[in-house]
């Protein structure tokens, strides 16, 4: 079963019509956040990170290149170790605005404070990020294509264990893997249809904008696999759909560029 981008899209904008919680305001308060964070950074630890990046950074929620570059310049251990905390404040806001956008499609009930939620389970999101980062890093080396495979294999696995507090790191990874077995090339689609906006998140306060449309669309997506994927039995229906032991047990059943 194929995924309707623009009806993932209109629903999308309707569930941010309905919010409880205005999502335009939200993504302010999180630009201006990671921006007070960023200015921190700069001032302490003498990096300096160009505002593209720094937006794209935003965009894909890839805080942790934020951190490489700080560490990659940073003067001396103080500084390094200020901006490495600085850098992991930045990445558990932005897995809470993860968090309340997914509320947002979802029609839950959603505030400004949802911003914090990331850290109510910091080291287990730390912890997942820092695998899908060297997952990531060993496929690419092989060849760039395996890399950007792998990525797109793990991408469902901050929403899994936004769902699954108690969920193991490796096991959210190879939950996604098998929820995204051929299914990245619509997701790169996916991608390639929100292009325009991301382009145009480089323009001051139109990213105010564009992070809700964006990551509410992502969370659509998520949402409508979880549905699928139930329907089609490979998930226990209701309650959290990957609280089962199914993924508990070999976890490179799996290459990551297997469609």
């Amino acid at each position: 079963m194929n995924i309707n981008r623009a009806m993932l899209k209109a629903d999308a904008r309707a569930a941010i019509r309905q919010s409880q919680t205005s999502p335009y305001l939200t993504a302010l308060i999180y630009v201006l956040i990671i921006y007070v964070l960023g200015i921190l950074e700069t001032r302490i630890t003498g990096v300096t990170i160009p505002y593209d990046v720094f937006l794209h950074a935003l965009e894909t929620g890839n805080t942790d290149y934020l951190m490489h570059l700080i560490q990659q310049q940073a003067p001396g251990p103080v500084p390094y170790t200020i901006g490495t905390l600085l850098s992991l404040m930045s990445a558990m806001i932005g897995i809470g605005f993860t968090i309340f956008t997914l509320l947002v499609y979802r029609r839950q009930g959603n505030t400004v404070g949802n911003l914090f939620d990331g850290f109510g389970n910091f080291f287990r999101f730390l912890w997942l990020r820092i695998l899908i980062w060297i997952f990531t890093f060993l496929w690419s080396l092989l060849f760039f294509i395996p890399g950007i495979i792998a990525a797109y294999s793990y991408r469902q696995a901050i929403y899994i264990l936004i769902d699954n507090p108690d969920m193991r790191a490796i096991d959210c990874i190879s939950a996604s893997k098998n929820m995204m077995k051929g299914r990245k090339f619509e997701l790169f689609l996916l991608d390639l249809s929100l292009l325009g906006w991301f382009l145009l998140s480089a323009i001051p306060f139109v990213s105010v904008y564009v992070f809700p449309y964006t990551n509410v669309t992502y969370a659509a997506y998520y949402n409508t696999l979880l549905d699928i994927n139930a329907g089609f039995g490979q998930y226990p229906p209701g309650g959290r759909p990957y609280g089962s032991s199914r993924y508990s047990g070999d976890h490179d059943d799996l290459p990551p560029w297997e469609f």
